[in-house]
């Protein structure tokens, strides 16, 4: 049976022999991002159309226990939710070649599946690369306190429950993890509102989706 010791030693072995985990389309490169204290982002290097492959992500499958005992190692850790138990471990620190793209509010890819990135429409070559972090993860956790991305229909305040939003839902349509695909399927009105609701990590008086998906339930179901 794996230890958390044995994670951190595969870990350190990748430290001193960086391996690329990762598939990246060669239509993109790395380059310093548009958004201010972003540090790099990836780039379309030449036209691409809606839905080509950017990449397709891998790394060190970690149980939800694991991932959050390596957070504890490192003050960036990128865990991509594949179930509600599970993460890969994107080892991003450890490699130049690792897919990631940075977070905008008004993204030009998507998250397809568990483990492949596409854009969402036609992008022209020059353009930086983004996916909107609120469609990928699902945990009581603030992931931007003040977003930078400048994008028209930015929401400032960025958390990974900003899924719990039917704004925010109609606005993303099918462009959602599978994880949160199923949850958003099983979840019912009322299970959101508590969630809404108990949520300790994330300040919903800075969150303007969430406020107003109460604000919505209070006038539809309360005050009638």
């Amino acid at each position: 049976m794996r230890t958390i010791e044995d994670v951190n030693n595969l870990i350190d072995y990748v430290k001193e022999n960086p391996l690329n985990f990762t598939w990246t389309n060669p239509k993109t490169a790395v380059a310093i991002s548009t958004i201010p204290n972003s540090g790099n982002g990836r780039f379309a290097t030449e036209d691409m159309k809606k839905g080509e492959v950017i990449a397709l992500l891998g790394g060190m499958m970690l149980t939800e226990t694991e991932y959050q005992q390596i957070r504890r190692r490192f003050n960036f850790v990128s865990g991509l939710l594949v179930h509600k138990d599970f993460k890969i471990h994107q080892l991003n620190h450890l490699s130049h070649n690792n897919g990631s793209l940075n977070h905008c509010c008004d993204p030009n890819a998507t998250l397809f599946g568990q483990i492949m990135i596409k854009t969402s429409r036609y992008v022209r070559g020059g353009e930086e690369l983004f996916v909107d972090y609120g469609t990928i993860t699902n945990e009581d956790l603030v992931l931007f306190e003040k977003c930078e991305c400048g994008a028209p229909n930015c929401r400032r305040y960025i958390t990974a429950k900003d899924w719990l939003s039917s704004k925010f839902r109609k606005f993303h349509g099918v462009n959602f993890s599978i994880h949160l695909h199923e949850l958003i399927n099983e979840t019912s009105y009322s299970q959101i509102i508590k969630q809404i609701q108990s949520l300790k990590k994330i300040d919903i008086r800075k969150s303007t989706l969430l406020q107003d998906e109460l604000k919505k339930y209070e006038e539809e179901y309360i005050n009638n």
